[in-house]
């Protein structure tokens, strides 16, 4: 009887797994990569299974993502991704280093005069 019921859950993760596939137009690149989604899927759906029987105030369902193990979702889906430069391909122009000297309380920039075409500031 443990061999019946075994293989009705078995039938039903395949029954899933398939509808899944052709709901998001999921195809794997040979047996061994389908196999591992598979196996990805099932896990994914003992989750959803074991959650949404705590009856909590939402639910989850089986997404585009059902396929993913978390490591996959969160390194392609979630977190920072920083770029190779910050500043991409804008030139170096200086460092200002603080020398620590007091500022003054003001400044009156009525006497300041910008000029020229790199807008220089003369005064």
């Amino acid at each position: 009887m443990g061999g019946a019921a075994a293989s009705s859950a078995s039938d039903d993760y395949t029954k899933q797994f398939k509808a899944f596939q052709q709901k998001f137009g999921k195809f794997y690149n040979g047996a061994d990569e389908e196999a591992k989604r598979f196996d990805i899927f099932k896990t994914n759906v003992d989750y959803i299974t074991g959650t949404n029987a705590q009856d909590l105030s939402y639910t989850v369902e089986v997404n585009q993502f059902a396929d993913l193990s978390s490591d996959e979702f969160v390194a392609t889906y979630i977190g920072l991704k920083l770029p190779a430069s910050v500043w991409g391909d804008l030139p170096y122009l200086s460092r200002h280093n603080v020398s620590g000297s007091v500022l003054a309380a003001s400044v009156d920039w009525s006497y300041i005069i910008v000029s020229g075409a790199a807008g220089e500031v003369v005064g």
